[in-house]
């Protein structure tokens, strides 16, 4: 895992910020571990539908979280920044989804359930966008030892234009606590997957 701050640069991130899509497109999570708001969830899987389409059909409204997408499925420089972490060459953009988190909102500390992929290596990215200034008042996700937010292995020190970085299929937690009155926090986490066995 990793941290890394000024993820995109300053015109795309701005534009990207500055453009963030209404509550109204966001819809309540359909897990009791994560108690966020989702928006354009999107697979490249063609072996089954993990999303259903129509959750797209919105993202042509915000032109800049449309170029966002297509970046990281079409653009090599995504690649090579995990090349540069991971010496791996193999990594391929494989999902994402937008997110929206508030005063209350929590993602219980857990380890992913990535079990029916075949791969022992998948990226999770989480990208925040905006947020509060104390992140882990804020829905800061971090890395921790343990479920109960008590030993932090890695949180982010920043909410606006960083991004944490993760296999996975390692064994570590990783979460939010409950985000404190008028907190928020906007973020895209999305997934690139090593398909060599």
């Amino acid at each position: 895992y990793c941290y890394l701050e000024n993820f995109l640069n300053k015109d795309y991130y701005v534009n990207l910020k500055n453009n963030w899509p209404p509550k109204c497109f966001f819809y309540e999570a359909d897990s009791p571990e994560k108690n966020y708001n989702f928006a354009f969830r999107y697979c490249v899987n063609k072996e089954k539908e993990v999303y259903p389409k129509k959750e797209m059909n919105n993202i042509k409204y915000f032109l800049e979280h449309q170029k966002f997408y297509h970046d990281l499925e079409n653009s090599t420089e995504f690649e090579k920044l995990l090349y540069g972490i991971t010496t791996n060459s193999n990594y391929k953009f494989y999902s994402a989804a937008t997110s929206f988190a508030k005063q209350g909102s929590y993602l219980a500390p857990h380890m992913d359930s990535v079990y029916s992929l075949k791969s022992k290596k998948m990226l999770n990215m989480i990208y925040f966008v905006d947020g509060n200034e104390d992140p882990i008042k804020s829905g800061g996700t971090g890395i921790y030892a343990d479920p109960d937010f008590e030993k932090p292995l890695l949180t982010p020190q920043t909410l606006k234009n960083s991004v944490l970085i993760y296999n996975s299929k390692n064994k570590f937690f990783h979460g939010f606590d409950i985000m404190k009155k008028n907190s928020f926090r906007h973020a895209i986490t999305f997934q690139f997957l090593d398909e060599q066995l």
